[in-house]
This record gives C-alpha cells, sequence and structure tokens, in this order.
C-alpha cells in the first residue's frame, strides 16, 4: 500500500513516520481519532498550495506535521485589522516543501478552513 517511509524529526526531537500511497498523497501516523482528520486537512492544505504553485497535488513534499490547538479563528496566522472569533480550535500545522522552499499552512480539524501563513524557513 505504500511506497515509501519517511521520519519527520521536528524541531523538539520527536520523530513521526510519514508514509505515501501510489497517489502520492502523504499520510502520517497519528492516533487513531485524528489519522482521518489528519488526511482531509493535508490534502485540503496539499490543494490550496498545488493550485497557487499550478502543480500537480502529489508534487509539493510533505515535510512536517503537527497536530495543534489554536488560539483563537485566525489558525495562528492572523492578519492585521481582522477579528477573529476568541475559542480554542483544534487543527494541523503542516509543512511542504517544493522547489527548494518551505510553504506553512495552517487547518482547523476537519481541513474545512486552510491558512497560508508566511513561508516556513
Amino acid at each position: 500500500l505504500y511506497g515509501r517511509r519517511i521520519a519527520v524529526t521536528a524541531t523538539d526531537g520527536q520523530t513521526t513516520d510519514v508514509r505515501n500511497d501510489e497517489d502520492a498523497v502523504y499520510v502520517v501516523d497519528l492516533p487513531p481519532e485524528d489519522l482521518e482528520f489528519a488526511r482531509a486537512s493535508m490534502i485540503a492544505a496539499r490543494q490550496v498550495l498545488a493550485g497557487e504553485l499550478s502543480l500537480p497535488l502529489g508534487d509539493p513534499a510533505l515535510t512536517g506535521l503537527e497536530a495543534v490547538e489554536w488560539n483563537d479563528g485566525s489558525l495562528g496566522c492572523p492578519q492585521p485589522d481582522k477579528q477573529y472569533i476568541q475559542v480554542i480550535l483544534p487543527g494541523f500545522k503542516f509543512i511542504f516543501e517544493q522547489g527548494g522552499e518551505a510553504y506553512e499552512y495552517h487547518t482547523n480539524r476537519d481541513g474545512s478552513t486552510v491558512v497560508e501563513c508566511d513561508r516556513a524557513g
């Protein structure tokens, strides 16, 4: 089922297994209650990035994933002069690499909201 298995190490030293299937859509080993949400959110973020760069969906490489509880509706990427709902929102932070550049996207838990943050690194 999986063509490759990649170990990704976060800056805090924790390692997560990242795998890709034959469609080059990456999935991550998370607790079972988060896995389907992470997949849906990752696909949503990947679609936004691939669309912005006019690339095939599978081209950007997933290099980082973190389950996060965002402090408000900005999903960690507030824009000037905007107001956000003040509630804790579970979601994910994704880092993708393409063409030597890193791109950071934040989502809510089900991936229905995707926010591009400043380019990572």
